[in-house]
């Protein structure tokens, strides 16, 4: 396994646990703890995880997701519709005294931009 592979083995673990130990992370990918503990380090000072009481993905993270999610080639497509749906809400409901809160969920998969208003 090489260096690059070894650290997003490591991200995913703590992923897909929610948080992870060195321990754990030593028994779920079968590494020496010293590797696991020097790319935490590492991850760590980069930002990408955070240490409580096990370690957590950081918002690092978040900042990339961010990106990810803006430069989509989708995303200006997606954006002008959720956009349509919220102003088309809002006049529907501007005569209401009650207003409530809309969201919008739009997932993104093989694609397809399905979206669906959320309560």
């Amino acid at each position: 396994m090489s260096t690059i592979d070894t650290t997003l083995a490591i991200v995913h673990v703590i992923k897909r646990k929610g948080s992870a130990s060195i321990e754990g992370i030593v028994d779920e990918l079968d590494l020496a703890a010293s590797t696991v503990h020097r790319h935490l380090l590492t991850l760590r000072e980069q930002g990408y995880i955070v240490k409580h009481d096990d370690y957590r993905l950081g918002m690092r993270f978040l900042t990339l997701g961010g990106h990810v999610q803006t430069t989509h080639p989708v995303f200006d497509l997606v954006k002008r519709k959720v956009d349509q749906v919220a102003t088309r809400q809002e006049n529907e409901h501007s005569s209401s005294s009650r207003r409530e809160a809309v969201g919008t969920t739009c997932t993104l998969k093989q694609g397809r931009t399905p979206c669906r208003p959320t309560r």
